[in-house]
This record gives C-alpha cells, sequence and structure tokens, in this order.
C-alpha cells in the first residue's frame, strides 16, 4: 500500500491566557505523503472542535482529520489550555475630603468598579486603616476584586476629614 500522508507543519499543543484565546481562529492544515503520480496522497483539512470550560478557562481540543483513499483516518489533534493568569482590573470611587467624622460613609463594595478577562468578579472590603488620627483624620479603605481563579487586584480609597470651620461660641 501506499505510504501514509503526513500532516505539515502541524501546530503545537499551546496554553494562553483568555484575550488571545479570543482571537484565536483555526487553521487550515495539509497533508502530503510525499509520493508523486498515481500513489500521490495529499489534501487540506479544517478541524472540528471541542471546548471544555471550567472556572479558570478551559481546554480547546482541535482535531484535524481525512481518510485517504485506502480508508485509513488519519488524525491530528492539538490541545489548547486556555488558562487564567491576569487579575482583574480595578477602580476605587474618588478619594474624599469632608468637614465632619459623623459624615464618613459606610464602606460599599458596590462603588468599587471591577472587570475581569475570564470571570466573574466579587468585590470586598479588603482592609480599612487609620491612617492619621490627628487633624486632618484620614482613613485608608483598601478594597479587594478576585476572580474565580484566585487573581487578585488591590485599590486605595482615601476619607480625609478636616474639620476648617472657625467655631466661635458667645454665651
Amino acid at each position: 500500500p501506499t505510504s501514509v500522508a503526513d500532516w505539515i507543519n502541524p501546530p503545537s499543543d499551546i496554553i494562553i491566557g483568555c484575550e488571545e484565546f479570543e482571537d484565536y481562529d483555526p487553521i487550515e492544515l495539509t497533508f502530503q505523503n510525499g509520493v508523486f503520480g498515481l500513489c500521490e496522497i495529499s489534501g487540506s483539512s479544517w478541524p472540528e472542535t471541542e471546548w471544555v470550560s471550567n472556572d479558570c478557562g478551559g481546554v480547546l481540543t482541535v482535531i484535524w482529520s481525512y481518510e485517504d483513499q485506502c480508508g485509513r483516518e488519519i488524525d491530528f489533534i492539538q490541545t489548547i489550555t486556555v488558562s487564567d493568569t491576569i487579575a482583574p482590573e480595578i477602580s476605587c470611587p474618588e478619594n474624599i475630603f469632608l468637614i465632619c467624622i459623623s459624615e464618613i460613609p459606610e464602606q460599599d463594595p458596590s462603588n468599587v468598579y471591577a472587570f475581569d478577562n475570564c470571570s466573574d468578579v466579587e468585590v470586598s472590603l479588603f482592609q480599612e486603616n487609620i491612617i492619621s488620627e490627628e487633624c486632618p483624620f484620614v482613613i485608608e479603605r483598601i478594597y479587594s476584586a478576585s476572580d474565580e481563579c484566585g487573581n487578585e487586584s488591590l485599590c486605595s480609597h482615601l476619607i480625609t476629614v478636616s474639620d476648617t470651620i472657625n467655631r466661635n461660641f458667645d454665651n
């Protein structure tokens, strides 16, 4: 029988990020058995794909197949692992300046903007620090944005209280 055709420049298995995966398009592969004339086997194949997702990306299996004139099915399989390694984007509210301590707002993670390239994001108050107890009184609220893969980003929101009102007390 005629020799089996080989795939020409088949792609390697790869690990990519979510952004690269969004731009991924499988290519057409060609095959050739290196023989010319009546025993030549050559052509090209577009792949079938199978996607299995998980919390942190997933695995795309790309399968190119052809059946030659002798009824032999020849496959080439590429495995593309999609992995989220990028932390979410996070943006805290603008720093605020107040006159009275009673005006300090409650912490509110819903005022924090967060976005992730692959999965849902959870925003929470990570830490609250009193930076200065003197005038001006300063509180720092550090918020955390975490994606489903454990990637985390932080942002800082400063609240400054400075009593600048002159008070005259007459009895």
